[in-house]
C-alpha cells in the first residue's frame, strides 16, 4: 500500500476471529493462566505461610480463589467473545450490502451510458463512487496525449453545489498539480486520510474544496494514464475497500467511455465510407468470390456501364467481361483477387457493347457474412486513345522526314529527331543543350533573326530561310518554321522548328528561272495570238447568232401568213373538195419546211450551248398524247396500228414538256415514215427512282423496215441519215436523232436503238425528271374539249388588244382570236399600245405583240406599260419570229409573262390564252348568248361529266344552306362547266350569288338542280 496511507495493526481484532480460533484463544488463555497460577501460587504461599496447617488451609482458599478467578476470566472472555461475534456478523452483512450495492452499480452503469452524453455519464459514474464510499467531493479528469497536461471533465454536483468555486484552464499542467495528482505520477493509486499533514506540494487553487482525505485512482491503457477518478472527505477513514471501490468504478466509466468513443468512430467511420462510396465518382462494387455475383454497386458505376441497379444485382462478373476475358474468371475464383487486372489495363463491357478500358483497384473484404472484394474502377479508355495519338505524335516526330528542332525559352536544345543528326552530321549528344547557332555560316542576313526573335516575343509563329553549316563545314539552305508551345494557361514553354533542306530546290529554282523568264514570253506571244483568235471566234459566232436570228425572223414571218391563212381558209367552211386538198398540201409544205427551220435552228442552239431547259408540271400522258394526236393521221392513212402504254403514264412530273414531246415526236415520227405496215408502239416506263427524281425511258418500236449495225453505228450523228445516197427512198435531213439525244443528254439521260434488219427497230431515249403530286382534282371540261372550246367555254366576250406590224400576221391572229369569241382591238406599233392603255384603264384583259416594230418596239412598249399603274398586272404575251432563248429571256426581263413563236399554232396559242386570261366573271361567260360576234364559230361544245356537276351542286346547295361564302368561291371555280351544263339557268344563279343573295340562291339551285339529270355527254 502507499506509504501515505496509516499504518493498520499486525494484530487481527476479534471481529476479524472465526470461532474456533476464538475458541483456541480462550483455551490458552486459561492454560498460561492455570500453569503461572500453579507455579507462582504455590512459591509465593511458601514464601508467606510457613506453618503447615495454614499453608493447608490457605492451600484451599487458594484453589478456590482460582476457581473464582478463572470463572469470571471465562465469563468476561465469553461475554466479549459473544460480542464480537455479532458485530463481526453485521460488520459482515454491512461489507457483503457494500459489495452489492458496488456490483449494482457497475451492472447498471451501460445502460445508464445509453440515456447520456459521455460528460453526463461520466458525472454520473463520479456520483455514484461518491455514494459508495460515503464521499462528499469528487472529480474525474483526462489525461493529454502528452501526459503532461490534464483536463477537467467534471466535478460531481455536490462538490459544486456546496464545496468548490475554483476554476482554472483545462489543459492544467500536471508540473502545477499537487499530491493529489500523484496517481498520474506514480501511475498508481493513492491515499491521503489526513491530507492536511501528508508531505509533498497539495496544489490546490484558491476556491478549490478543502480536502481533509482523498483516494486518487489512475485509469491506464497500455501502461498509459488516461483517466484520473478521486473521492475525497469521508467523514471516517478510506479503507481497501473504498480504494476498491473508486478503482473499479473509474475502470468501468473509462471502459464504457472508450467503448462509446469507439462505437462512434466506428459508426462515422462507417458512415464516412459509406458516404465515399455511394458518392465516389469512380464506379465501385462488391462481388461474391465464390459466385462472382454482384452484391452491391454504387452510383457512379450504374451511370457509367449504363445498367440499372437491379441489373446489376442480377449480373456476374461474366456480364461485363468481353468473351476473351472470361478464360481469366477461373483464376479469380482461386485466388481470390482480380489479378489479371488488376495494376495492368482490363477491358470491361457497356450496356451498349461498347468495350472500355479500365484500371481496377482490390482488395478482400467480408460482406454479409461472405467472402468478398471490393474494386474500384477507373475508366482509362480516353486516356489510353490520347496516349496512343500522343504515341503517334511522337513516332511522326522523330520518323518524320522533315528535321525537327525543340528548344527552351533560353534557346536550349532539348530534342531533335533523326532527319536533324541526318541533316547536319552532328549526334544527340552533341546537340542537346547547345544553341542552334552552332548551324550558323555566317550568310544568313541580320534581318532575319531580328525577325525571328520578334515573333517569339509576340508568340507568333515565324518562316524564313537559314543559310547554314553542317559539322562537317559543307553549307546549306533550310526553310524553317518556328512557333512557340503554349501550355493549356496559355504561358510559353518552348519553341518547335520545322526545317527542310531546300538546297537543291534553290537550285533548281534559280535554273527554272531562266525558263521561266523565256516561257513567258512565248506565253504573252502565244496569249495575243490566242485572245486574236477568240475575239474574232466570238466575232463570227455573234455574226452566225445575228445571221440564224434573222433568216428565222425573215423565214418565219411568211410562213406565219401561209399558215395562217391555210388554217383560216381550212375554217372557213369551204366544200370544194379540190380546194381543201390543196390548203392541206400548202399547210403540210409549209409545216416540213417550218420543221427542217427549226431543227437547223435547235442544232445551232445544241452546239453553241445556249440551249435551255423550261421546267412546268405536267403529267407524261399529256405529251404521249399530244404526240400520238399529231401522228394519228399519219398512222391510219398508211394503214398502222398505234399503240401508247407503259408504267409512267400517270406520273406528274417537274420538267421540259416541249422538249420531251419534241425528241419523242422525232423518234414516232421517223417509226411512222420507215414503217410501210404493221405497227407502231410508244411505251413509257419507269427506270429507277431516287426520292423524287425519277428516270423515265421513252420507247418507240416499229414493224419496218430495220438497220443494219453499220447503220446503225452512224445514227445519232448531226447530218447522218440511214440511207444518204441520191437514190433513197425517204427524206430528211439527218438533224432529228441527234438533236433527241442531245435533248435527252441535256435532260439528265441518254439515247439509242436496237434493231434487226427487216423486223424493225426500238428507239428510245431516257430523261431525269422531279416527281411531284398530282394536282387536285377540279370539275372543268372533259379531256374531250380543245383549246378552242375551252376559250369559247371560259372566255367568251374577254377584250384582248393585238399589236404587229406586218397587216397580214396581223389580219391571221385577229381572225384566230375572233374564232375563239374573243373581242380584238389592233395596233402596228408600241406607242399605239401604250395610248390605247392608257385611255381605257380597264378596257383590256390581255395583250398579244409583236416584239420588232416601229416607233417603240414591243419590249419597250412592254417596259412602259410595266411602269404604268393600270399595266402593272396586265398579262402581254410575245409574238416573235425570233425564237432563240436569248430573245426569250429579252422579253422575260422586260416583263412579259410568255412568248409565242413565229408561225402561230392556233392550239399553241389557244394553251397561252387559257393560261394568261384572268377568269371571266359570271355576266361575261354567257354560251349560246344572243347578240355574240356573228363570226364566232356555232360547232357543239363538249359537255362535262353530268356526275361531277351534280356532285358540285351538292357541295354548293350545303354551302348556301349555311350562308357559307365559300359557295361563290367554289362557283367560281367551276363556273365554266357549269355554264355549259346549265346553259339559260345559269345566269339568274350568277346574279343571285354575285348579289351575296345566298337565300335566293339556295332557292333557285334547288328548282334547277334536277335539270342536270337531262344533261348527257356528247357522243352518248
Amino acid at each position: 500500500m502507499n506509504p501515505s496511507v496509516p499504518p493498520r495493526s499486525a494484530r487481527k481484532t476479534s471481529l476479524e476471529l472465526t470461532p474456533n480460533q476464538m475458541a483456541l484463544k480462550i483455551t490458552l488463555s486459561y492454560a498460561s493462566f492455570a500453569m503461572l497460577w500453579i507455579v507462582f501460587s504455590d512459591q509465593i504461599l511458601g514464601w508467606l505461610v510457613n506453618d503447615p496447617a495454614d499453608l493447608v488451609r490457605f492451600s484451599t482458599y487458594k484453589g478456590g480463589l482460582f476457581v473464582l478467578v478463572t470463572s469470571a476470566w471465562l465469563f468476561i472472555l465469553g461475554q466479549r467473545w459473544l460480542q464480537q461475534s455479532a458485530a463481526a456478523q453485521l460488520h459482515e452483512q454491512s461489507t457483503l450490502t457494500q459489495f452489492a450495492r458496488r456490483a449494482q452499480a457497475l451492472l447498471d452503469l451501460p445502460a445508464a451510458a445509453e440515456a447520456m452524453d459521455e460528460r453526463s455519464f461520466m458525472r454520473h459514474g463520479l456520483e455514484v463512487a461518491e455514494q459508495l464510499t460515503a464521499s462528499q467531493i469528487g472529480f474525474i479528469h483526462v489525461v493529454n496525449e502528452d501526459q503532461e497536461s490534464i483536463e477537467l471533465v467534471t466535478w460531481s454536483s455536490d462538490t459544486l453545489a456546496h464545496y468548490c468555486s475554483a476554476a482554472f484552464d483545462s489543459n492544467y499542467p500536471v508540473s502545477q498539480a499537487g499530491i493529489w495528482a500523484d496517481a498520474l505520477r506514480q501511475k498508481a493509486p493513492v491515499v491521503f486520510n489526513d491530507y492536511a499533514k501528508a508531505s509533498g506540494e497539495h496544489g490546490l487553487p484558491e476556491g478549490h474544496a478543502r480536502l481533509d482525505r482523498l483516494i486518487s485512482v489512475p485509469v491506464l491503457e497500455g501502461g498509459v494514464v488516461r483517466m484520473m477518478a478521486g473521492v475525497g472527505n469521508k467523514p471516517t477513514l478510506y479503507t481497501d475497500k473504498d480504494l476498491e471501490t473508486v478503482r473499479l468504478i473509474a475502470e468501468a466509466i473509462w471502459r464504457i467511455v472508450r467503448q462509446r468513443r469507439a462505437d462512434a468512430a466506428l459508426k462515422n467511420s462507417q458512415a464516412l465510407y459509406k458516404t465515399l462510396y455511394d458518392s465516389n465518382p469512380l464506379p465501385m462494387w462488391v462481388f461474391d468470390l465464390e459466385t462472382l455475383a454482384f452484391l452491391s454497386v454504387n452510383d457512379a458505376a450504374v451511370d457509367h456501364y449504363g445498367f440499372s441497379r437491379d441489373e446489376f444485382m442480377a449480373m456476374t462478373l461474366r456480364d461485363i467481361r468481353p468473351q476473351q476475358m472470361l478464360p481469366v474468371l477461373p483464376d479469380i475464383l482461386t485466388s481470390g483477387t482480380e489479378a489479371p487486372c488488376q495494376g495492368s489495363i482490363c477491358q470491361h463491357l457497356h450496356k451498349n457493347g461498347e468495350v472500355m478500358l479500365v484500371e481496377i483497384a482490390a482488395h478482400p473484404i467480408t460482406f454479409d457474412g461472405r467472402s468478398a472484394q471490393m474494386v474500384l474502377v477507373q475508366d482509362v479508355t480516353t486516356r489510353e486513345k490520347t496516349q496512343a495519338q500522343l504515341r503517334k505524335v511522337s513516332l511522326a516526330v522523330a520518323q518524320s522526314p522533315e528535321s525537327i528542332v525543340i528548344t527552351n525559352l533560353n534557346a536550349e536544345i532539348e530534342y531533335v529527331n533523326e532527319a536533324f543528326l541526318q541533316a547536319t552530321g552532328y549526334t544527340s549528344e552533341e546537340v542537346t543543350g547547345q544553341n542552334p547557332k552552332i548551324l550558323h555560316s555566317g550568310k544568313t542576313p541580320k534581318r532575319t533573326y531580328d525577325d525571328l526573335w520578334a515573333a517569339m516575343r509576340q508568340g507568333r509563329m515565324w518562316k524564313g530561310e537559314f543559310y547554314n553549316k553542317r559539322k562537317d563545314g559543307s553549307e546549306y539552305v533550310e526553310f524553317a518554321i518556328i512557333t512557340p508551345l503554349r501550355q493549356p494557361d496559355g504561358s510559353i514553354t518552348h519553341y518547335v522548328a520545322v526545317k527542310e533542306d531546300i538546297t537543291e530546290k534553290k537550285n533548281i529554282g534559280l535554273e527554272l528561272d531562266g525558263y521561266r523568264h523565256h516561257l513567258e514570253e512565248l506565253v504573252a506571244q502565244r496569249t495575243q495570238e490566242l485572245t486574236k483568235a477568240r475575239a474574232e471566234a466570238e466575232a463570227a459566232s455573234q455574226a452566225k447568232s445575228t445571221f440564224l436570228a434573222n433568216m428565222s425572223h425573215e423565214i418565219r414571218t411568211p410562213m406565219n401568213a401561209i399558215l395562217g391563212l391555210s388554217h383560216l381558209l381550212r375554217s372557213s367552211g369551204s366544200d370544194n373538195p379540190a380546194q381543201i386538198d390543196k390548203l392541206n398540201k400548202i399547210d403540210s409544205a409549209s409545216r416540213h419546211l417550218l420543221s427542217i427551220l427549226n431543227d437547223v435552228l435547235d442544232i445551232s442552239k445544241i452546239e453553241a450551248g445556249k440551249i435551255t431547259l423550261e421546267s412546268r408540271q405536267f403529267q407524261i400522258t399529256e405529251v404521249v398524247g399530244n404526240v400520238q394526236t399529231l401522228i394519228e393521221a399519219d398512222a391510219l392513212d398508211k394503214g398502222l396500228t398505234l399503240q401508247v402504254g407503259g408504267d409512267a403514264l400517270a406520273l406528274w412530273v417537274q420538267a421540259d414538256a416541249t422538249r420531251l414531246r419534241q425528241a419523242l415526236l422525232n423518234l414516232a415520227g421517223n417509226a411512222i415514215k420507215f414503217t410501210p405496215k404493221g405497227s407502231v408502239s410508244i411505251d413509257v416506263s419507269e427506270v429507277s427512282r431516287v426520292g423524287e427524281q425519277v428516270t423515265v425511258r421513252f420507247e418507240v418500236t416499229d414493224t419496218g423496215i430495220g438497220l443494219s449495225a453499220a447503220t446503225v453505228s452512224r445514227l445519232f450523228t448531226t447530218f447522218e441519215q440511214g440511207d444518204a445516197s441520191t437514190t433513197r427512198q425517204y427524206g430528211g435531213t439527218g438533224l432529228g436523232l441527234a438533236i433527241t439525244r442531245s435533248l435527252a443528254q441535256l435532260m439528265g439521260g441518254d439515247a439509242g436503238v436496237s434493231s434487226v434488219p427487216g423486223q424493225g427497230s426500238t428507239f428510245w431515249f431516257t430523261a431525269r425528271v422531279t416527281l411531284r403530286q398530282s394536282p387536285q382534282l377540279r370539275l372543268a371540261l372533259p379531256s374531250g374539249a380543245n383549246g378552242r372550246q375551252q376559250l369559247l367555254a371560259l372566255h367568251r366576250g374577254q377584250r384582248v388588244l393585238l399589236a404587229d406590224d406586218n397587216p397580214l400576221n396581223l389580219e391571221v391572229a385577229q381572225e384566230m382570236l375572233l374564232q375563239v369569241g374573243l373581242l380584238v382591238t389592233t395596233a402596228s406599233n408600241g406607242q399605239q399600245v401604250l395610248d390605247l392603255v392608257r385611255d381605257q384603264p380597264d378596257g383590256y384583259d390581255l395583250i398579244l405583240m409583236d416584239l420588232q416594230m416601229p416607233l417603240i418596239d414591243g419590249l419597250q412598249a412592254t417596259r412602259a406599260l410595266r411602269a404604268l399603274p393600270m399595266g402593272q398586272t396586265l398579262p402581254i404575251i410575245a409574238l416573235s419570229g425570233n425564237t432563240f432563248a436569248p430573245d426569250r429571256e429579252l422579253a422575260r426581263e422586260a416583263g412579259m409573262n410568255d412568248f409565242v413563236a413565229k408561225p402561230i399554232e392556233p392550239e399553241t396559242l389557244y394553251a397561252s390564252l387559257l393560261t394568261w386570261l384572268p377568269q371571266a366573271s359570271a355576266s361575261i361567260v354567257q354560251p349560246g348568248r344572243p347578240g355574240d360576234a356573228a363570226d364566232a364559230p356555232t360547232e357543239p361544245l363538249v359537255m362535262p361529266d353530268a356526275r361531277l356537276v351534280q356532285t358540285v351542286l351538292a357541295q354548293l346547295e350545303e354551302l348556301l344552306r349555311h350562308s357559307d361564302a365559300a359557295a361563290l368561291s367554289l362557283f367560281q371555280q367551276h363556273a365554266a362547266a357549269l355554264a355549259l351544263a346549265l346553259g339559260e339557268d345559269f345566269k339568274p344563279l350568277a346574279d343571285q350569288l354575285q348579289k351575296f343573295t345566298f337565300d335566293e340562291a339556295g332557292k333557285t339551285l334547288v328548282k334547277r338542280r334536277q335539270r342536270l339529270h337531262q344533261v348527257t355527254p356528247a357522243g352518248a
